[in-house]
C-alpha cells in the first residue's frame, strides 16, 4: 500500500478538508498531494484502479467493527464521543486530555454537554 502509516496521510486530509470548498475537488486531491510531498501519481492510479480500489473497500469494511455505523467514530482513552447525544467535542477532548491544556482548553469549561431534543 502506498501511504499506510496515518502520519504520512493525515497532513494531506487537513489540506483537503480547507481547500475542497474553494476548488474542484479533483483539483484539490492534486494541489494537497503535492503541498504535502505525496506521490500525487501514486495515489491517483491507486484511486483509478477499479480492482485496487475494491480490494481496499473490502478490507476497510471487514476492518471496521459492526457497530461503527457512522462517521467518524471518535475514541479517547477507551471512551467513545457519541455525536448523536454530545455536542462538545473540544470539551470531551479537554477532559481527557492529561498533560498540560493547550490554548484551546483555557478558559473553557471541559465537560461534556447532552443535546435536548423536543420530542
Amino acid at each position: 500500500s502506498l501511504y499506510p502509516d496515518p502520519t504520512d496521510h493525515l497532513s494531506y486530509i487537513g489540506c483537503f478538508d480547507k481547500i475542497s470548498g474553494v476548488m474542484a475537488v479533483d483539483k484539490a486531491f492534486e494541489t494537497c498531494a503535492t503541498q504535502q510531498g505525496l506521490d500525487w501519481d501514486g495515489i491517483s492510479a491507486c484511486h483509478d484502479d477499479a480492482d485496487q480500489s475494491w480490494e481496499l473497500q473490502v478490507a476497510a469494511a471487514a476492518a471496521t467493527p459492526a457497530d461503527h455505523t457512522y462517521v467518524p467514530w471518535v475514541v479517547v482513552n477507551g471512551e467513545q464521543y457519541d455525536l448523536d447525544v454530545e455536542t462538545d467535542f473540544l470539551g470531551f477532548i479537554c477532559d481527557a486530555y492529561t498533560g498540560d491544556k493547550p490554548a484551546a482548553c483555557s478558559g473553557k469549561v471541559a465537560k461534556k454537554t447532552l443535546r435536548c431534543e423536543n420530542k
